[in-house]
């Protein structure tokens, strides 16, 4: 089966980083930020252009993170929080790190979001999803 898989791995990742550009052009188009640019609002991830992202999940962050979950769980659209507690502070590794030498983690931990994230995501299912996200964090509508 990986064997079958390895095959469509280059286009799957291709797509995975045109679906994961779509979702950050319009979240930035309604008023989102790039992740680094500021600390506040709703912040999508930032690939350095001589880097690619797989996108094994398409992560943001939200100040509201938790009625910004409500509200698109309400619509019907899945989100999940990975790593609530960062993994520096999880029983099994906390004794490999020292108090606040994570500060990105910790920082991180209480904001961060997954929207769905597949390769045969298209602009049909993309759309309600990112309507409801600018919504949800009160950005504004779709530029005509």
């Amino acid at each position: 089966m990986l064997l079958a898989k390895l095959a469509i791995f280059d286009d799957e990742v291709q797509r995975r980083a045109e679906v994961g550009a779509r979702y950050s052009a319009a979240l930035i188009e309604r008023g989102a930020r790039v992740l680094g640019e500021t600390q506040q609002g709703l912040r999508v991830p930032y690939i350095e252009p001589f880097n690619t992202s797989v996108y094994a999940q398409y992560t943001l962050q939200s100040d509201d993170r938790d009625s910004v979950i409500a509200s698109l769980q309400a619509q019907g659209i899945p989100t999940a929080v990975h790593y609530p507690i960062p993994l520096n502070r999880q029983v099994a590794y906390s004794h490999f790190c020292c108090p606040g030498c994570t500060p990105n983690a910790d920082s991180a931990a209480p904001s961060v979001l997954r929207l769905p994230m597949h390769p045969a995501l298209g602009d049909a299912a993309l759309r309600p999803i990112i309507d409801a996200i600018a919504d949800a964090n009160h950005l504004g509508r779709r530029p005509r």
